[in-house]
């Protein structure tokens, strides 16, 4: 059966890595059908692609080049919705994949191309993030944890910020 192979670039950056370098892999769909619920609502199917790859303890989440080649490469390939993946949340990022959000009129196409989008099976289907905070240890620091991430993004903002203000503050002063 046919695989999503692809080779994609890594601009070095994202949030958790600053090199620049290839990655190869394959790509697959964790894939939850429609369904309907208990009291009649219509749930709509929806996909989690995963990017495997041998480079563990890399994570190349938000890199701009990776998900870029990832949709280039899908749209190399003739997909009608190439532009359905982008990034998931951190937190469901692993050593050996990349996690990302996908439609799920993305993962039945390639299942209907005739590629074989199913995970595999000897790889944990928990993610990092998921063994970590079912631990004791990650449920007590998680709350610690995004408060450090976002204070370093207040930070980043409010950095840009400043530098934009003494950017126009020097643009007025030429001006006089």
């Amino acid at each position: 059966m046919k695989q999503l192979q692809f080779v994609n670039g890594v601009a070095g950056d994202g949030f958790y890595c600053d090199r620049q370098c290839t990655v190869e892999g394959v790509l697959k769909f964790k894939i939850t059908e429609p369904s309907s619920g208990p009291s009649g609502y219509e749930y709509d199917g929806f996909a989690e692609g995963r990017f495997y790859h041998e480079n563990i303890g890399s994570i190349y989440y938000t890199d701009t080049l990776f998900i870029k080649d990832i949709q280039q490469n899908l749209k190399q390939l003739g997909f009608k919705h190439w532009q359905d993946i982008g990034y998931s949340e951190s937190g469901m990022q692993a050593d050996h994949y990349v996690s990302m959000d996908a439609t799920y009129e993305l993962a039945r196409e390639a299942i209907e191309r005739g590629y074989d989008v199913s995970l595999p099976s000897d790889q944990s289907s928990k993610t990092k993030g998921e063994e970590w905070y079912a631990s004791e240890e990650g449920f007590c620091a998680a709350a610690s944890k995004e408060s450090l991430q976002s204070k370093k993004l207040v930070q980043k903002t409010r950095n840009e910020l400043l530098e934009d203000i003494i950017k126009q503050l020097e643009s007025m002063i030429e001006k006089f």
